[in-house]
């Protein structure tokens, strides 16, 4: 109210100097006098109003920022590990992490880019686009400068903080591959949780880049009848051939005899046969029936049990680099054996703490990774004890099958010192 009087008080005061500009002469100076005093008086009632009004409701205190710590985290652990477990490719894997780590921290946005080379104080990447895959763009040059992605470049280690920017370099044996970058962090986390988690995506990728790429299912061309017509006459001498080990061969009446031959088969001639056509497989050696090299067989410990390393997965890591120039079995081992140091400890500290969201996640993440070196055992055990922790088993329950499958580890493990030995 009293506010409210100073602004009339105010304006009256105002109009009564303005009446007293165009005033005759002699009362010019009482409209002066008078509207002197109102001015005073609107001052007098704008201080009384000024110490009258209510005090302005205080501003809540924000409440204490929370922090993403390693249990908030857990289940963009399980995410991380299903993604680089369940991508079609490497380079689906890398989209497939930067979606879930742009999700579970909060980020704006996620690049991947594929590293071109690092020269000096510069690198050159190119961008992957997660619609076109196998499409990268134009190279450009980053310096290696104080920024996340720079530093992550440099170092080879993950870079930034949260809240701000992240870069997470992809490294595979001595190869830096491609970065992971999230830009926009806006939740606080906590700085062991979030370097766990990195730490993680880094080493399934790179398992998952050196881990060799699945086998594309054959190509059956259909039999044409001319084909049929013009190798009748040599039909009956196919079938008496033996292949090496001991193999025979046999002739089919059909393609779906070839496909469902109950004893199955390790090779055949397709029509229209040429001469070379038998010569030709005889050389090959029977790759199922052949038993694996002493080298090969990694498992030390009682006689039929089975092998740490399976010796097919070793023979196919080895096709792959059949020079040994890459040194691609080595990288993968070696790149195993440093998850697993990363792995047990927490394996071992969650059995003892009866932890069994950790324990099904280190079983989950050794489950894919054991079974692209050919640790077919260690892989089995461990999805046995994800699915009994599924079916909710805890405790002594779960204490059998953890006894195998750290045996298991440890059995891999030796064999892969075996490998590497071989290989020095």
């Amino acid at each position: 109210m009293l506010l409210h009087l100073s602004r009339l008080s105010f304006w009256l005061a105002a109009a009564l100097a303005a009446v007293a500009l165009f005033a005759p002469h002699g009362r010019e100076t009482p409209l002066t006098l008078s509207a002197a005093a109102t001015s005073l008086l609107a001052l007098v009632f704008w201080r009384c109003g000024l110490r009258r009004r209510p005090e302005p409701p205080a501003r809540p205190v924000p409440a204490a920022v929370t922090l993403l710590d390693e249990p908030a985290l857990r289940d963009a652990h399980v995410h991380v590990a299903r993604a680089v477990q369940q991508a079609a490719s490497f380079e689906a894997a890398l989209h497939a992490v930067g979606r879930v780590l742009r999700g579970e921290l909060g980020a704006r946005g996620s690049e991947v880019q594929w590293v071109l080379g690092v020269e000096g104080t510069h690198a050159l990447l190119s961008g992957l686009i997660e619609s076109q895959p196998g499409f990268r763009t134009v190279p450009r040059r980053l310096r290696l400068d104080a920024s996340p992605l720079g530093q992550a470049l440099a170092t080879r280690r993950p870079a930034g903080a949260a809240p701000g920017a992240l870069a997470l370099p992809i490294v595979a044996g001595d190869a830096l591959l491609a970065t992971i970058e999230l830009s926009g962090l806006e939740l606080a986390i906590e700085p062991a949780a979030l370097a766990s988690l990195l730490e993680l995506a880094q080493s399934g990728l790179a398992v998952r880049a050196l881990a060799p790429a699945a086998p594309e299912p054959p190509t059956i061309r259909p039999i044409d009848a001319r084909d049929i017509g013009d190798n009748a006459a040599v039909s009956d001498d196919v079938v008496a051939l033996r292949l090496p080990g001991g193999c025979n061969g046999a002739r089919a009446s059909g393609m779906l005899d070839d496909c469902v031959h109950p004893q199955g088969f390790d090779d055949l001639l397709v029509p229209p046969m040429r001469a070379q056509g038998p010569a030709a497989m005889l050389s090959r050696p029977s790759r199922l029936h052949t038993p694996a090299e002493a080298g090969d067989a990694a498992a030390p410990g009682a006689s039929g049990a089975p092998p740490a390393l399976n010796a097919a997965a070793i023979a196919r890591l080895r096709e792959l680099d059949p020079d040994g120039k890459n040194l691609l079995i080595e990288r993968v081992l070696t790149a195993f054996r440093t998850s697993v140091a990363r792995l047990q400890p927490q394996l071992d500290a969650a059995r003892a703490s009866g932890d069994v969201s950790t324990l099904r996640l280190v079983a989950h993440t050794l489950k894919s990774s054991s079974a692209s070196i050919g640790a077919l055992h260690l892989s089995a055990l461990c999805a046995q004890t994800e699915a009994a922790i599924r079916q909710d088993a805890t405790g002594a329950d779960l204490n059998p099958g953890l006894d195998a499958l750290v045996a298991a580890i440890a059995d891999a493990l030796r064999a892969i010192d075996v490998q590497l030995k071989e290989r020095a």
